[in-house]
């Protein structure tokens, strides 16, 4: 008789319906590591453009990205080196983006071209990865001091790396009297603001009619 009660119990609490049964949670197909974790990194980054760094949980993670929170922690181990990685992500993307706009830069025909050049091969990669590049260009709430001091040195190294373009054009120019450094500051920090701009009112300002209308203003300034 107690074998027999024994059993029903047992069996009321594994045995499921059909129904039941496809309402489990379907799991996301295997992937190779690289794939999932730019897939991870990715999610957190959206999150984190929408929500602050704050509201980057792994569990939100896992639930933006369609993977299990414990296929997080073995790629990233923490949520603190999931933020690095988000962090090191938005860093190459810079990195890449500077130097392909500094590059187009050196290949203009003097310095207001250089600069139109520049300025749209960077506004045009800052429309095409607006999550990304809002973790270094924009204000987000609960950064921790680590991010803001890395953003801080990483602006002064794209600052260092527009100085160095920006003497040889002067001297290509035949300008190196020009103060070059205080021209690097204006270069990365109106480029930085016009991308917010792009950033905050993308209906409004467009890579286009920033660069068109930057360049529109260096020919009034030298021509007035």
């Amino acid at each position: 008789m107690y074998h027999r009660e024994y059993s029903v119990r047992y069996n009321r609490g594994v045995t499921r319906s059909p129904a039941s049964r496809t309402q489990r949670r379907r799991y996301a197909p295997r992937r190779p590591r690289e794939v999932r974790s730019a897939q991870i990194i990715d999610a957190a980054a959206r999150l984190i453009a929408e929500h602050g760094w704050r509201g980057m949980t792994m569990e939100r993670v896992a639930a933006e990205a369609d993977v299990a929170k414990s296929v997080s922690y073995a790629i990233f181990e923490s949520q603190a080196g999931l933020q690095r990685a988000v962090l090191l992500r938005a860093q190459e993307v810079t990195g890449d983006r500077v130097a392909r706009a500094l590059a187009a830069a050196r290949e203009a025909d003097g310095i207001a071209a250089a600069f139109h050049a520049g300025l749209g091969v960077y506004l045009e990669s800052v429309a095409r990865e607006p999550e990304i590049s809002r973790l270094v260009l924009l204000p987000i709430e609960g950064a921790p001091d680590s991010v803001r001091e890395a953003i801080r040195d990483g602006r002064e190294q794209v600052r260092r790396r527009i100085l160095a373009v920006v003497r040889t054009l002067l001297e290509r120019e035949g300008a190196a009297e020009l103060d070059a450094e205080l021209i690097s500051h204006l270069v990365r920090d109106n480029a930085e603001h016009l991308a917010r701009l792009l950033l905050e009112q993308p209906g409004t300002f467009t890579p286009r009619r920033l660069t068109d209308a930057t360049a529109a203003l260096a020919r009034f300034a030298r021509h007035g």
